[in-house]
């Protein structure tokens, strides 16, 4: 490494080529071992397919939406909505979300988001086409207040349902 000083002088710095002698390594304490456990467990693997979860897909296409719009029910809980399209052609079941940004920040509105897929994907769920909105107060709600209000909101779905056949 070449330094140059105020002087104009040049000065150089040594720099070994060697490396250190290595260290001894570092070692376990004898009580902190566990001699007689294994590392991992030891479970037969599982037979047949798991269980069923996120059967739920995303709306992706305008057409969708634009039935949504057109052939939609409406139903309201307290702090959400559903527009729904009930088709036993679509399976699984297409939902999308609009939440917007008076419900709350970015990071609310996408925890919101999350909490909802969730609670949908673990819920049954009609063939269909959603669209869930939220109002203000959604963001401030528990995750279990979530499930109770998804729920009394699939009820109303499934109420609906009923009616029409």
């Amino acid at each position: 490494m070449i330094c140059l000083e105020p002087s104009g002088v040049s000065s150089e710095a040594y720099l070994p080529a060697q490396q250190a002698p290595p260290s001894p390594q570092a070692r376990v304490p004898r009580a902190d071992e566990h001699p007689r456990r294994s590392c991992g467990a030891e479970v037969t693997p599982g037979q047949g397919p798991g269980p069923p979860f996120g059967l739920i897909d995303r709306v992706r296409e305008r057409d969708a939406f634009v039935r949504l719009r057109r052939d939609g029910v409406r139903v309201r809980t307290d702090p959400l909505w559903c527009s729904f399209v009930l088709d036993p052609d679509l399976a699984p079941p297409q939902v999308a979300f609009a939440i917007g940004r008076a419900v709350g920040s970015a990071v609310s509105r996408n925890r919101l988001r999350r909490r909802l897929r969730v609670v949908l994907a673990h819920s049954d769920v009609p063939p269909g086409l959603f669209l869930i909105g939220a109002r203000v107060p959604a963001c401030e709600h528990t995750f279990a207040e979530i499930e109770l209000t998804v729920a009394s909101l699939l009820d109303k779905v499934q109420r609906h349902q009923h009616l029409v056949q």
